[in-house]
């Protein structure tokens, strides 16, 4: 009976941590999160550098950031080794960073409406405006990365607490099923151990009555 209990407890303990294993891995409840304030814009002059950003957290290791230009419909940017745009990621954590699209020379037709996409996330709307003229060179950037770090902070504070929670449950209830075989053993060897041979017992006395 014992042994049945031991068997019952090891099964329990490998099952609820191979689910774990497999919620953990598939990670179904984080989406990837991409910052980027509403209605930044972006302004710079023909010929000058630009770089816009979008700070993104991903999920996994194996996630990559798109950028698309929004006119009739979403274009994705020409990053090609011909192209003056290009693309550039700068880590800030673990699964956390900037990327970038970067303007060598950005042209008048690079103006308009920008996007950033990573998994099934997209970020809002970045518009860029490039002028002929000196006059309009400011830029609203996107969410700083402080910012970034601390919203993300508590997120893994609460994935923290939850698997301690859910550790110290499985610990609990493995505990008191190991008990509760601990007290069915120790019942069947009290019985045993009071009346080890009751028909014995029985004929014993018997025999003592008929002397009698």
């Amino acid at each position: 009976m014992r042994s049945n209990c031991l068997t019952i407890v090891h099964v329990f303990v490998l099952v609820t941590l191979v689910l774990t294993l497999d919620a953990d891995g598939k990670d179904l409840n984080c989406e990837t999160e991409i910052k980027v304030r509403r209605n930044t814009v972006y302004e710079a002059v023909v010929g000058q550098e630009l770089r816009i950003n979008c700070t993104v957290v991903f999920c996994n290791n194996s996630q990559t950031v798109y950028w698309f230009k929004f006119e009739k419909t979403p274009v994705p940017v020409n990053i090609s080794s011909g192209s003056h745009i290009k693309t550039d990621w700068i880590t800030l954590k673990h699964f956390r960073g900037i990327s970038s699209l970067i303007f060598k020379n950005i042209l008048s037709s690079d103006s308009g409406q920008y996007r950033c996409q990573s998994g099934g996330s997209v970020s809002h709307t970045i518009n860029v405006s490039v002028h002929d003229h000196v006059e309009s060179t400011t830029m609203t950037w996107t969410l700083e990365p402080e910012n970034l770090t601390q919203d993300s902070l508590w997120h893994y504070v609460y994935s923290a607490v939850g698997v301690i929670v859910f550790v110290i449950i499985v610990t609990s209830i493995s505990i008191a099923l190991m008990k509760a075989c601990e007290g069915v053993h120790c019942a069947k060897g009290s019985r045993t151990t009071t009346d080890p041979n009751p028909e014995a017992s029985d004929h014993e006395s018997d025999i003592y009555e008929n002397d009698m």
